[in-house]
């Protein structure tokens, strides 16, 4: 079997080779970071494609369309904020008590200093 056969087309085998990637490779790539930071991107796609309806209904004069497109807005921003929430206590720091790596390190230079 060729090498293009074997990688899925001619197409897919070159493009791995430049070092390009699907948006599939892409998402699989990006949900390794964890399910918030996807879930972040995918709301704030969801906000620009909200935002852009909201733009076109109001200059083609849709109020009530318009008025819709706000509640969803509303409730994706919320949504948004609350991802964001997740990813802010997942990244921080929680103090368990523990004495750190440079608070061993600093006892024992004091200790052999003032032996």
């Amino acid at each position: 079997m060729t090498r293009s056969l074997q990688s899925g087309g001619s197409q897919a085998w070159a493009s791995r080779q430049r070092g390009e990637l699907s948006l599939a490779q892409a998402r699989r790539n990006f949900a390794r970071l964890g399910a918030p930071a996807t879930r972040h991107l995918d709301h704030v796609r969801a906000r620009d494609n909200l935002l852009a309806r909201i733009t076109e209904a109001e200059r083609e004069g849709w109020t009530a369309e318009a008025e819709g497109l706000q509640i969803s807005l509303a409730a994706a921003e919320a949504e948004l904020a609350q991802v964001d929430g997740l990813i802010a206590r997942r990244d921080a720091v929680v103090d368990l008590g523990m004495p750190t790596y440079r608070d061993l390190a600093q006892a024992i230079t004091l200790s052999r200093s003032s032996a």
